[in-house]
């Protein structure tokens, strides 16, 4: 096998490019970056016909981005919603995620949580990739958020990876 390199968006983005028919996906997908996603976010503000002055597009791609790297989806985030900001926030990310599917879209959170809901409901395809992945490492791992950390899992289940990290410089 050829080696994999590259960074955790990266290696998902060649992956899902592969597999995009098994969880429904366009293989020539668009991926957003955080200009798109805001300018996404204002679009889906304006659809709901939100006057609220305090939903700032960059705050509320900010507070979707936080979920999605928690494995939060928007049903969760909705359920978890106690305060009428949260709750327009949580409409704003239902109506961000309709708008981005309509486009045949993925943002970079995406790209993980889509390879990692790929590698847990396609028991085939989730082996086939652990194989190819024999050997892991993972460098500045301090800074690996949680959907980074269960994708990691999936593809070593647990064994054979190397890991380098200052806990001194961790982002999370």
């Amino acid at each position: 096998f050829m080696p994999f390199m590259g960074t955790f968006h990266g290696i998902c983005v060649k992956i899902l490019r592969m597999e995009a028919e098994n969880l429904h996906l366009d293989r020539n997908f668009l991926i957003y970056d955080t200009s798109d996603q805001e300018a996404l976010i204002k679009r889906a503000i304006k659809n709901l016909r939100f006057e609220d002055k305090n939903l700032r597009p960059k705050t509320i791609q900010s507070t979707i981005s936080s979920s999605k790297n928690a494995g939060v989806l928007p049903e969760e985030y909705e359920a978890s919603a106690s305060y009428p900001q949260q709750k327009n926030i949580a409409k704003v990310f239902f109506e961000y995620e309709k708008l981005k599917a309509a486009a045949s879209a993925l943002d970079f959170d995406d790209l993980l949580l889509k390879t990692v809901e790929l590698f847990e409901t396609n028991p085939a395809v989730h082996q086939k990739w652990q194989t190819r992945f024999r050997h892991i490492l993972i460098d500045e791992y301090q800074d690996t958020n949680h959907i980074q950390e269960r994708m990691l899992e999936l593809l070593s289940n647990g064994h054979n990876r190397f890991m380098v990290g200052d806990i001194k410089q961790s982002i999370y």
